[in-house]
């Protein structure tokens, strides 16, 4: 299989990912909060280890709400069930450091951006390795490939591109391919006028079907979020 040629620029790997952030050990890891903070005593621990154990036990933190609910607004295709642990593994590996600042809410989502951004390196890393995709049944893979009429073992090479575009094309892709909205409804949501919602989904459906060979441009601009992939 060739290498990806995701829109505008082939993304680069920048290391880590969930496998290293679960071996780390981080500075500050016996250090003892002075005072009492939301999540404390979910986040509070001797080890990392210790850590993650009570955030896996009962979701007590509602890890996989908050992660399904950022995946939507972001417009991210990732099963939240396999976010979760990813999630989790960066929770814990962060607890050692926090002591209620900034507010757990926000904290809580800059961990699971950054285990978004684990996993979509990952699914990279691992179509450039050639690697086969680890969960043929993922809910994302099977509607897409059902979507573009593909081979369900390209659906996640497909996901990767789509992965790259700026979050107005996701977005409006989502609500049309995934959520079923009809293009006056995104207009009527503010996701464009009809003509550049149809763009847009023109430009998706051309990259994706062709696994990035479509030679048009994307009707949207780069963002920081894609740029934060690379």
């Amino acid at each position: 299989m060739d290498d990806l040629n995701p829109p505008r620029q082939k993304p680069k790997l920048v290391g880590g990912g969930v496998r290293s952030a679960q071996k780390r050990s981080p500075e500050g890891s016996g250090a003892k909060a002075d005072t009492d903070y939301p999540g404390c005593d979910v986040l509070r621990g001797n080890s990392t280890m210790e850590v993650l154990e009570k955030v896996f036990e009962g979701d007590r933190l509602g890890l996989r709400e908050r992660g399904r609910e950022l995946l939507k607004s972001r417009a991210f295709l990732i099963d939240p069930e396999r976010l979760f642990p990813c999630t989790a593994a960066r929770v814990a590996h962060a607890a050692m450091d926090y002591r209620g600042t900034p507010p757990l809410a926000d904290w809580l989502e800059g961990c699971i951006l950054a285990a978004i951004r684990d996993v979509l390196r990952q699914d990279l890393q691992d179509e450039l390795d050639h690697v086969p995709a680890q969960d043929p049944c993922d809910p994302n893979q099977k509607h897409l490939a059902g979507l573009l009429g593909m081979e369900l073992p390209l659906a996640r090479r497909a996901l990767v591109i789509f992965h790259h575009f700026p979050t107005a094309t996701r977005r409006t892709f989502q609500a049309i391919g995934f959520e079923g909205k009809s293009l006056k409804r995104c207009v009527d949501q503010g996701l464009g006028t009809i003509d550049h919602v149809r763009a847009q989904v023109a430009y998706v459906m051309g990259m994706l079907s062709t696994l990035g060979q479509y030679d048009l441009p994307c009707p949207d601009d780069p963002d920081d979020e894609v740029e934060g992939l690379s």
